[in-house]
């Protein structure tokens, strides 16, 4: 399994809150019909930020396996979503947590799920409970230093994939 930490959980929850605000972009650099790349990588967007000092956790990469069995599934929970696909329509209750600015509640709604996603891969053990900062939204424990396009992994030892050299 890929190890998770409690930071990349808070740094993939803001990412998603910036794809799900139209303020963020998804790459998979390399990536061609034949050989999909390895990993997703989410940018945000020109433009204002939707909470300061969220800058710093901008680039940053997530595997395939993760981007398509967590994040992907945590984007298209009706729990989160600002638009609903079907019908072009809004979702009150997150339109309105972000029209006052409300990003804490909203990240929470979002780390909720994917912590949940991330659990049913058998990433993240069955008891773990992550925490939230009421000041940030996000821990500051174990937070990957600015750079470009952390890993957010730390080793793989899932029996599906070959340790990492």
């Amino acid at each position: 399994m890929r190890l998770i930490r409690e930071g990349d959980i808070d740094r993939i929850s803001v990412g998603c809150l910036y794809i799900l605000a139209d303020r963020a972009v998804i790459d998979f650099p390399g990536s061609t019909r034949a050989a999909p790349s390895d990993y997703a990588v989410v940018s945000r967007s020109p433009g204002p930020l939707l909470r300061e000092g969220d800058a710093v956790l901008f680039p940053f990469r997530v595997f395939w396996d993760i981007w398509e069995g967590a994040v992907v599934p945590t984007l298209n929970d009706p729990e989160v979503q600002i638009r609903i696909p079907s019908t072009g329509g809004r979702v009150q209750s997150n339109v309105i947590l972000l029209s006052v600015g409300d990003y804490q509640t909203y990240i929470g709604r979002i780390k909720t799920i994917l912590i949940a996603n991330l659990k049913a891969m058998d990433y993240l053990p069955a008891d773990y409970a992550g925490t939230v900062s009421p000041v940030t939204g996000t821990t500051t424990d174990d937070q990957t230093p600015v750079g470009t396009y952390p890993v957010l992994d730390v080793e793989l030892t899932h029996p599906q994939y070959p340790p990492v050299q």
